[in-house]
């Protein structure tokens, strides 16, 4: 869920072959000023070794180094969350592909550069690597096919950045697409057909900009809002395939806006929750919004093509939560729920066909993040967060037709030295 075009005009750069390029229109917001071509801070170019995973217990460690790589070390973490008291936003972004199986996994650095690092759900395909840059928030990706990959970040100078993998290759320079924002980019793949980018504005309002393949970006569009979240954006297959989320005023309500052929204007949708919103769709019928509530619950609610958000009742999955949920869709008829409990410990519950689990399966760790979830390989999904001291750590289990997810893990330490701090609204 992951741009980087390198020339001034948003057209392809570097040495890319055929990547689709396409020029950056003009937009009209007045309060949110039109993408610029201007290039931001130079990418690094961090060499790649053999990564390897070290057993991982939870128990206090340190480390000093503000180089985010694996150490040879087998580190420890402490189980005293950086999320208790708060709702830790989404600080690790995850864009993968197919073929070949990939996952790219991003976070935003202790020297405030951005750092990835690839697997194939089975092992490590590189060491921690640096793409530079001076920036403020977590990164935002999205992957639009096999050979692209798209990286956004708030950066330093109050601009929108973003960077292209395309073909095996990083394109040289960060290249700006806008200015003037107060939230960190939320990016989204929509099929291979196009990639959104939603951001709050200086006025409270939504920003969103697309990309298509051969056609390039759009302008920058204004669907209003007077948000006093940052915006989330979900997709579903199909004609109805985009909701836009956010929250208004102190109580944060949910207020959603709806594409269906043609945006539906801003609809109250209820509750009052803390933190960022997950979004998930199992079919092209219907969908699925989760979020933490100001009691610590969880609570969800569910829409149809055909039916209005706010005629479908909240519903309560209970439990007590310091981090944001995280979805994890493997079919029609089966999703995956996961956050961080007040334990500081990995709390998941899955729902296949209309049936929820009766309880919350406890999957362990200590996690100083919302977590991340890959899955590249068939019946196994890996969940990653970060340590105290920042460092990845990740679990491994099986997805069957129970439940409940077996073959529970043996924490691996995959390295890195990464920023907990995600960028957020006061009170949100």
């Amino acid at each position: 869920m992951l741009i980087h075009p390198s020339s001034s005009n948003g057209s392809s750069g570097g040495d890319s072959g055929n990547e689709p390029g396409g020029t950056v229109s003009q937009g009209k917001p007045t309060a949110f000023p039109d993408p610029s071509g201007g290039r931001g801070n130079s990418g690094g170019n961090a060499t790649s070794t053999s990564p390897t995973g070290s057993p991982l217990s939870f128990s206090p460690a340190s480390r000093t180094s503000t180089d985010p790589r694996p150490s040879d070390s087998s580190p420890t973490f402490e189980s005293n969350s950086v999320c208790q008291g708060n709702i830790c936003p989404s600080v690790l972004s995850v864009a993968q592909y197919a073929s070949p199986p990939t996952a790219f996994l991003f976070g935003l650095g202790q020297d405030n550069a951005v750092w990835y690092r690839t697997t194939n759900g089975e092992k490590w395909l590189s060491d921690w690597e640096s793409l530079g840059g001076d920036m403020i928030s977590q990164p935002s990706a999205a992957s639009l096919d096999n050979n692209l990959v798209d990286v956004f970040v708030y950066a330093k100078n109050n601009t929108i950045q973003t960077k292209r993998f395309y073909n095996g290759k990083w394109n040289d320079t960060w290249t700006e697409l806008g200015k003037a924002i107060t939230s960190p980019p939320y990016a989204v793949a929509c099929g291979d057909s196009q990639m959104d980018v939603a951001i709050r504005g200086t006025d409270g309002g939504l920003y969103r900009i697309y990309y298509k393949p051969y056609a390039g970006w759009s302008g920058w569009e204004s669907h209003g809002g007077g948000l006093s979240s940052y915006p989330v954006i979900g997709c579903g297959p199909g004609p109805w395939r985009m909701a836009v989320l956010g929250f208004r005023g102190t109580a944060q309500p949910l207020f959603t806006t709806t594409w269906l052929g043609a945006w539906t204007g801003w609809v109250e949708a209820g509750g009052d929750f803390r933190g960022q919103l997950a979004i998930a769709s199992r079919t092209v019928e219907e969908s699925f919004v989760f979020g933490i509530t100001v009691n610590r619950t969880m609570e969800y609610y569910n829409w149809t093509k055909t039916g209005d958000a706010e005629t479908n009742n909240l519903v309560d999955l209970g439990g007590s939560f310091q981090s944001t949920p995280v979805v994890y869709v493997s079919g029609p008829d089966r999703l995956d729920v996961l956050a961080v409990g007040r334990d500081d410990r990995l709390k998941h519950k899955a729902l296949i066909g209309q049936k929820w689990a009766e309880e919350w399966q406890d999957l362990g760790g200590a996690f100083n993040s919302t977590p991340a979830v890959v899955s590249l390989v068939r019946g196994k999904v890996s969940v990653y967060g970060l340590g105290v001291n920042g460092m990845l750590f990740h679990g491994t289990w099986k997805v069957g037709k129970e439940f409940e997810w077996s073959g529970g893990p043996e924490w691996l330490a995959d390295g890195g030295e990464l920023s907990l701090t995600g960028m957020k609204f006061s009170g949100v």
